[in-house]
């Protein structure tokens, strides 16, 4: 029975790692670009068509944050387009996996095990997925706070 289990969660831990790593959709860039200097945000508006019109006011270009500018239209389309993927993948992610999957990839992905927050950041990823009473339900590794205390931390986004 044991290795039944252990072979369900390797399984549920590879959907996970296929569905948010392997197979993961992007948003559609259209008239938005990810800038990080003058030379990149220049080829953006060169790559998205605008760059005449940015320099003759015609265009009028909106930071989306985090590097990402566009027009108002574009960042709408940019975001919504965001959003449904998300939606989607949660679904997928909710159908496939288990909290504990989530968790157990993401506790080594972040490298929790030396973490000054502990498993913080793989409980973050549990409560982005599934919410608040799966992160209660996981069972914990190297843990250095309370769950109240981890959950009190993420609802307050640190």
């Amino acid at each position: 029975m044991e290795n039944q289990l252990q072979a369900t969660s390797l399984a549920g831990r590879k959907e996970y790692v296929r569905i948010t790593w392997t197979d993961r959709k992007d948003p559609k860039m259209h008239l938005c670009f990810w800038a990080f200097s003058d030379e990149q945000f220049r080829q953006g508006l060169r790559e998205q068509g605008l760059l005449e019109g940015f320099y003759s006011d015609e265009v009028k270009i909106y930071s989306g944050g985090a590097g990402l500018y566009g027009t108002k239209e574009g960042l709408d389309l940019y975001f919504t387009d965001l959003k449904e993927i998300t939606d989607a993948t949660r679904a997928e992610v909710q159908e496939k996996c288990t909290p504990q999957d989530v968790y157990e990839v993401e506790y080594y992905n972040y490298e929790c095990m030396y973490d000054w927050d502990g498993d913080l950041r793989a409980l973050d990823r549990v409560l982005h997925w599934f919410g608040r009473e799966a992160v209660l339900a996981v069972q914990r590794r190297g843990m250095n706070m309370s769950i109240d205390t981890a959950l009190e931390r993420l609802e307050k986004g640190e």
